[in-house]
């Protein structure tokens, strides 16, 4: 496809979507006029190298300043997304989204130029040499997420065709000198005709940031960039990258870390520190919500982008408590469900260990999850003046695996739910710790067994364990 051909259906001027005016229109670049620019595309003028190439400063002979982006090596890939990126660029004009100003493709050399961004990427003021100027408070924060949101709603819902952009990372928003928003790097993005549902690709994109559904089946569609949204919400409240690689055996996820807090109304302690307290405590709330809810699991259940705008601005108080209802006490009362159904499906107590195994690999959060329903459980039926053995074996067993979950108290689940539970918490506790001793003798009788030794420690350290017990009873 020539690059040429690209522009021909470029959405036309009259649009009733907000522009910015003041952008001008692209135009072809010479590559003598890219050079002269960069000052040969000097190192002092980089601003940035990635895999796909570097990123130049620049400026033209009428004063103006430029980003230039230069393909690293010339291939059919390269060429592929070239000409993606500007054949997107060409057909979107929004003020939350970078624009074109021109390309240049002569011999080997494609390069695309844009509007330079004085305040780099979201990312350099988060975990990189800006991080540490304070330069994001709050309300910086909040219009950085609000205007994100309807860049992506515009691809999503205002662009002809409608425009998946698949690569929503922190890298990719860009700052300007009054750090608004502009949503960047189209060299993964997918148009969608009309009448189509989604696309199925190989897998672009940056992990951490990957919809499961997406990263695993290839399936493309706007939810994708919806859960991304999620993860770079959760990232620019908390200051956190998407994964925590901070410990060698583990690798949470910021929505494994943020939601247990979310659940217990622990808003504050998801924002950034470098906020120093300086936020408002309604805001952070409701865009924690936001998140979460975006960063769902099933794709069905994410909103789309016009809604999540509406969210944000606190436009739909009717979703947020919609939202709230349906993942926050729902999804744990059906987590209570589930765990019901165990004692009636799993009659030969000896099983119940294994099942609770197998339900670890399948529901998210499980071990959280099992925890917090004891510790809901235990005012309940201290209340009720019952059982205080009881209390005192759910004690035990929050302790024995997640100890931060002994103080989660929601007053939401119901009488009725406290029966199974009980049945639960003896024929588990009682096989977890015979398991457990079994483990660590035969951990003690196999001291070169170096998996043993492992898993061992996984237990110890209080992660994996009802894995773990389950793996040992299948040996």
């Amino acid at each position: 496809m020539g690059v040429g051909y690209l522009f021909c259906c470029t959405k036309s001027s009259n649009s009733k979507e907000p522009v910015n005016k003041a952008v001008p229109r692209w135009r072809v670049f010479s590559l003598k006029e890219l050079h002269s620019a960069t000052n040969n595309f000097n190192y002092d003028n980089k601003l940035g190298e990635g895999a796909f190439g570097s990123v130049y400063w620049g400026q033209l002979w009428d004063g103006s300043q430029i980003a230039v982006k230069r393909l690293k090596t010339w291939s059919s890939k390269a060429e592929m997304e070239f000409a993606v990126e500007i054949q997107v660029l060409a057909r979107v004009r929004h003020e939350n989204l970078l624009s074109l100003r021109g390309y240049c493709a002569e011999g080997k050399e494609r390069l695309i130029v844009y509007d330079y961004m004085p305040n780099l990427s979201l990312l350099s003021h988060l975990h990189g040499h800006h991080a540490v100027g304070g330069h994001l408070d709050w309300g910086r924060r909040m219009n950085i997420a609000i205007g994100s949101a309807e860049g992506i709603a515009y691809l999503h819902h205002h662009a002809t065709p409608h425009i998946i952009h698949r690569d929503i990372k922190a890298s990719n928003i860009l700052l300007d000198s009054e750090f608004q928003a502009r949503v960047a790097d189209f060299g993964f993005a997918k148009l969608i005709p009309d009448g189509v549902t989604h696309v199925t690709t190989r897998v672009k994109g940056t992990l951490g940031y990957l919809a499961p559904e997406y990263a695993m089946l290839g399936k493309a569609k706007e939810s994708c960039d919806v859960y991304s949204f999620g993860v770079l919400l959760l990232e620019l409240l908390s200051g956190r990258k998407p994964i925590d690689q901070s410990s060698l055996t583990s690798h949470q996820t910021i929505i494994e870390w943020a939601f247990p807090l979310a659940r217990r109304q622990r808003f504050e302690e998801i924002a950034d520190p470098k906020l120093s307290g300086k936020f408002v405590k309604g805001e952070l709330r409701r865009l924690v919500l936001v998140a979460l809810i975006c960063a769902q699991n099933k794709p069905e259940k994410r909103p789309i982008m016009l809604d999540v705008v509406d969210m944000l601005k606190g436009v739909s108080k009717e979703k947020l408590l919609n939202l709230e209802d349906n993942e926050l006490i729902n999804w744990l009362k059906a987590v209570v469900s589930c765990l019901s159904s165990l004692v009636v499906t799993v009659e030969n107590p000896s099983r119940l260990a294994f099942a609770f195994g197998v339900a670890y690999t399948k529901l998210p959060f499980f071990i959280a999850c099992l925890s917090l329903i004891h510790a809901m459980a235990i005012p309940l039926l201290q209340k009720a003046g019952s059982c205080s053995a009881f209390c005192s074996s759910c004690i035990r067993l929050s302790n024995l695996h997640l100890p931060t979950l002994q103080e989660d108290v929601i007053e939401t689940v119901s009488q009725s739910s406290i029966r199974p539970l009980t049945v639960i918490s003896h024929s588990f506790i009682e096989l977890q710790f015979r398991y457990r001793m079994q483990f660590k003798k035969a951990v003690e009788n196999n001291k070169e067994d170096h998996r043993l030794h492992k898993s061992w420690r996984r237990i110890e350290d209080g992660g994996g364990k009802l894995k773990m017990v389950a793996t040992y009873r299948r040996r």
